[in-house]
């Protein structure tokens, strides 16, 4: 049971990447219903706010809403992927266990790799095309993912080291 643990991150990002390509395959008028329903529900709970907030029009607004909403949610799963990866990468493949960077590497090369070909998979979608500044917007949520986990190491060595200092 204790090595199939080790599995659990690669479950984590294969059912991401799932969803990613599902969400991607969705033609584009079915994408932009979906994101303006989350844009409508972020606008319903904060309208108080919004009101003072003054455009020429509600749906300019919304128009804006729904944009971020869409590229948040790029960014958002790839950060998460940008966690996870390289954590299954240094668990499943012994060669990297004593590297520090080659799991980010490793992890890096996959990512760039999915989300080309999620974005290349788009031009066959209807309604739905190719955007390099999606790719780059997913890399930057890679790389997001990768300072937290990064930071997250140097946190926890950097207590340790003070740690043991103290206890001297």
């Amino acid at each position: 049971m204790k090595s199939a643990k080790k599995y659990i991150p690669w479950g984590v990002v294969g059912l991401i990447i799932i969803a990613q390509f599902l969400l991607s395959a969705q033609s584009g008028n079915s994408s932009r219903e979906l994101s303006v329903s989350i844009a409508d529900r972020i606008l319903f709970n904060f309208e108080a706010i919004l009101k003072t907030i003054r455009l020429s029009s509600e749906g300019q607004f919304r128009l804006l809403l729904d944009g971020f909403v869409r590229k948040l949610a790029h960014f958002l799963a790839f950060f998460v992927l940008g966690i996870f990866t390289p954590l299954a990468v240094r668990l499943t493949i012994p060669v990297v266990r004593s590297s520090k960077w080659a799991p980010f590497l490793i992890s890096f090369c996959i990512l760039f790799v999915i989300a080309s070909l999620d974005e290349y998979h788009q031009m066959f979608v209807s309604g739905r095309t190719m955007s390099i500044s999606d790719i780059i917007l997913d890399m930057q949520g890679v790389m997001t993912g990768f300072a937290v986990t990064f930071g997250y190491h140097v946190t926890k060595r950097i207590s340790a080291w003070l740690q043991d200092d103290s206890d001297d």
